[in-house]
């Protein structure tokens, strides 16, 4: 019995050691954000939970603040458990799900460098390049603005890798003055209004962003479907768990 409780001790430790390496990977790539801050900070609280279990039930059984203060930690954890999971399938959910036949496609700005995209960007402008080749019949607008330090518009980068991909520029809508995701679709809005072209969008950005690109078009009375770009795997749990904090806010705070 003792054995096997080492066994389970040493296999959830080196769970968690993996997770905190997963996390920190993308600092390498210069990557910081409240993401990966929080998987290294909760993996390694739980490898010292588990590396020093034995002197936890101890704490536990012999101090009541201490048994207390385990409770509400616990309690709360299990809350965001929840939260995360039920919050994670609906992101997987909408990531899947289909743009409605004739929808005018909206690709998300992203970071580029000097005149060409980021390899985040091209992600999205390559998912979009495939859906436009298989649509030929509709519409697509690139979103974003021109960042201090950037040297023209994220919209003109994206337009220009898209023809060079095949699509026609008759087809694509610069939308070249936003600076963030609800601006890039509020922006849309109206020149989907001014042009007369469907309501229904085809989003085209990372998988996990899709559910919070969704809920704000749907605060802007229009449907989202999903055209997705994968995320490299180890780039992915730190921007998941990002997109988590982002939802929050989006949900609870605007």
């Amino acid at each position: 019995m003792e054995q096997a409780a080492k066994i389970l001790q040493v296999g959830l430790g080196g769970i968690f050691v993996l997770l905190f390496l997963w996390f920190i990977a993308p600092l390498f790539a210069g990557i910081l954000n409240i993401g990966n801050i929080t998987g290294m900070a909760v993996s390694l609280f739980f490898f010292i939970i588990v590396v020093c279990f034995g002197r936890v039930m101890d704490l536990f059984d012999q101090s009541a603040p201490f048994r207390a203060a385990v409770i509400v930690i616990s309690a709360i954890a299990g809350i965001c458990i929840i939260f995360a999971a039920f919050v994670s399938v609906w992101m997987v959910r909408q990531a899947e799900r289909k743009p409605a036949e004739g929808a005018t496609m909206v690709v998300l700005g992203c970071q580029i460098h000097g005149t060409s995209p980021s390899l985040m960007l091209q992600r999205r402008l390559d998912a979009a390049a495939a859906y436009l080749k298989e649509h030929p019949n509709i519409s697509c607008i690139v979103a974003g603005g021109q960042g201090k330090d950037e040297v023209v518009s994220e919209a003109q980068v994206m337009k220009e890798y898209l023809v060079r991909k095949g699509i026609s520029a008759d087809r694509i809508y610069l939308e070249d003055q936003s600076a963030s995701t609800a601006e890039n679709l509020e922006y849309a809005k109206k020149i989907i209004e001014d042009n007369g072209l469907s309501s229904d969008l085809a989003i085209a950005s990372d998988y996990y962003h899709q559910l919070r690109a969704s809920v704000i078009a749907g605060k802007l009375g229009m449907e989202a479907g999903s055209v997705s770009a994968k995320t490299p795997l180890w780039l992915l749990p730190t921007y998941w768990v990002r997109e988590w904090y982002g939802l929050v806010q989006e949900w609870f705070l605007k």
